[in-house]
């Protein structure tokens, strides 16, 4: 009876070690499917016909969503309601299929700027980042690539910095879309965000800030909150809060400065996983 109860033990270890293997083979595969672009082809344009200068600064609409890849079925005829009022467009998880990339160039009016994160080389090459839209002209595009990467695929994620002329105002408004990167300890997204941090500590005028923080642990949102709080920004509030959680921790944020907010929703959606969030904000 002791040598059976040994082999079943053993035979339960054996099957464990063969399952751990089977587990590290399986991520190595998965971190050589994902591949980084070059810096030269991380930002690429869609649309570039926008052909106002300038934001009225006292009404600027805004739609902040992560979009799921557009993998939901109403996310088409969702996008679309939800941006027929916009002048600027901060979307998360862009996945560069035509389903997709052909909504945006149905979009003339708009100016798209999207910023790749990575590529799936097991689907067509097909990339994902972070993508801001506009109906005027950008005066500036930047992005930032997360030193660290998430583990398993190694992937990084990116944010994207775009500028726009105000009317009547010397001062521009910069704005920031961040797809944080995500399941790495506090230090990795505090990198991530203090460089973000940077650009915006270095710009003279309004800010907005938003997208996908992934901050799902307390220590997390106290990076977060500690960062754009030390810059003198204001977190946006939200009545009927709906915001993505997870393990009950809000996920997408919107940050201002030298801006106000005249009101702020989150549409009941389904086109994604993660509900949009809608703002109108004005210059102070």
């Amino acid at each position: 009876m002791v040598r059976f109860n040994n082999l079943i033990h053993l035979k339960g270890t054996y099957m464990r070690y063969i399952l751990l293997i089977a587990l590290i083979f399986s991520s190595v595969a998965d971190a050589k499917r994902y591949i980084i672009p070059n810096d030269k082809d991380v930002l690429t344009a869609h649309n570039t016909h926008a052909e106002t200068d300038s934001l009225y600064p006292f009404e600027i609409d805004v739609l902040v969503w992560n979009i799921y890849k557009g993998y939901n079925k109403t996310w088409k005829k969702d996008f679309e309601d939800l941006t027929r009022d916009k002048e600027i467009l901060l979307l998360q998880e862009v996945y560069a299929q035509d389903k997709m990339f052909n909504v945006f160039e149905r979009m003339v009016e708009f100016e798209f700027w999207f910023a790749r994160s990575w590529i799936d080389t097991k689907d067509n090459n097909t990339a994902s980042g972070v993508s801001t839209a506009s109906i005027v002209k950008t005066t500036l595009k930047k992005w930032q690539r997360s030193y660290y990467r998430e583990p398993i695929i190694k992937t990084p994620k990116v944010t994207l910095f775009t500028r726009y002329k105000l009317t009547g105002h010397d001062k521009e408004l910069l704005v920031g879309n961040i797809h944080a990167i995500n399941f790495v300890r506090y230090y990795k997204l505090k990198h991530m965000l203090v460089e973000a941090a940077k650009v915006i500590k270095n710009h003279q005028g309004p800010v907005l800030f938003a997208g996908d923080f992934n901050t799902w642990t307390k220590t997390k949102l106290g990076v977060m909150n500690g960062i754009f709080k030390n810059l003198a920004m204001k977190r946006v509030k939200f009545d009927h809060d709906i915001r993505k959680r997870f393990l009950g921790k809000v996920l997408d944020h919107a940050w201002i400065k030298e801006l106000k907010v005249i009101s702020s929703r989150i549409p009941n959606v389904k086109g994604s996983d993660h509900p949009p969030l809608e703002l109108r904000l004005s210059l102070l």
